[in-house]
């Protein structure tokens, strides 16, 4: 079974979550609960993928398609940016990105990204650097503009 987040948790996984969560290292948690106010669609496995990301490649700009209500990917995202001390995250979709630009999408296999898929895996300006697919994320897709 792959870990999703604790806003997926029934009653009986809460409780059980409570009894082993002071166990559980501090950056663990916060990548498997998120926000506790702000619920997001991402999975653990997409979380530290993204956040790890931001972190390594360090971009000056991050375009985001589709916030939802903040609690997935942009918070994930915005701590890399705030932990790099410099960049800027954009919610929404730019079609003039500049080189070196970090392209997150977090519905990389649904009809949402449809357009923008091919766009970005048949273009010589983009390098795709990951992809992760089910069973382990909803799928997250990872492009850097050349």
């Amino acid at each position: 079974m792959y870990l999703k987040s604790t806003s997926d948790f029934g009653p009986r996984r809460q409780f059980l979550w409570r009894l082993i969560r002071p166990f559980v290292p501090r950056k663990t948690r916060w990548f498997f609960e998120g926000h506790p106010k702000l619920k997001g669609q991402l999975w653990f496995e997409d979380r530290k993928l993204v956040y790890h990301t931001v972190r390594t490649y360090k971009p000056l700009y991050c375009f985001e398609i589709g916030t939802w209500n903040g609690g997935g990917s942009t918070l994930f995202i915005a701590q890399a940016l705030f932990e790099n001390g410099m960049g800027k995250l954009y919610t929404f979709f730019l079609p003039y990105m500049e080189r070196g630009c970090l392209l997150i999408a977090h519905d990389w296999f649904s009809e949402k990204c449809r357009l923008l898929k091919p766009l970005i895996e048949e273009s010589a300006n983009w390098e795709l650097k990951q992809v992760l697919s089910p069973p382990k994320s909803l799928g997250c897709a990872l492009a850097i503009k050349k």
